[in-house]
Parts: structure tokens; C-alpha cells; sequence
């Protein structure tokens, strides 16, 4: 539904695996379904540039809270 929408740069924060999943590029298939063309995982310990922003990193570490051992 966001490629549909044309939002160029589409993130899921998975917070139980610990990972920035970053999509780009939406378009269409022969079959008129819409998807991306780019997917990235990050994880936790890396930064990211933020799309628009090139000069700024994200530490995703910052997001990330620590969860408590069981």
C-alpha cells in the first residue's frame, strides 16, 4: 500500500529483532502489484543516513532500548 502510494522511502522499526528494515524504490510489476526494489536490513549497533538528510547519520543504538534477561 505505501509503494502504491508512491512513498519512495518506507521504514519498519522491528523491535523484537532488534533491526531498522528500510525499504526504497517502489514500482509496479506486469501484474500491476506493488512492492520495493531496495530492501536493507540495519541492525542495532550500525548507523543509517536518513533520506533528505545525507549529512546525518542515525545511531540506531539510540533507538534500541535494552530489554531486561529472563
Amino acid at each position: 500500500m505505501y509503494a502504491e502510494a508512491g512513498i519512495y522511502d518506507y521504514w519498519i522499526m522491528n523491535l523484537p529483532a532488534r533491526q531498522l528494515e528500510r525499504h526504497s524504490q517502489p514500482y509496479q510489476n506486469a501484474q500491476n502489484k506493488f512492492s520495493y526494489l531496495s530492501k536493507q536490513i540495519s541492525l542495532s549497533n550500525q548507523s543509517v543516513e536518513i533520506p533528505g538528510f545525507e549529512d546525518a547519520l542515525l545511531d540506531l543504538n539510540r533507538l534500541f532500548i535494552e530489554g531486561t534477561s529472563e
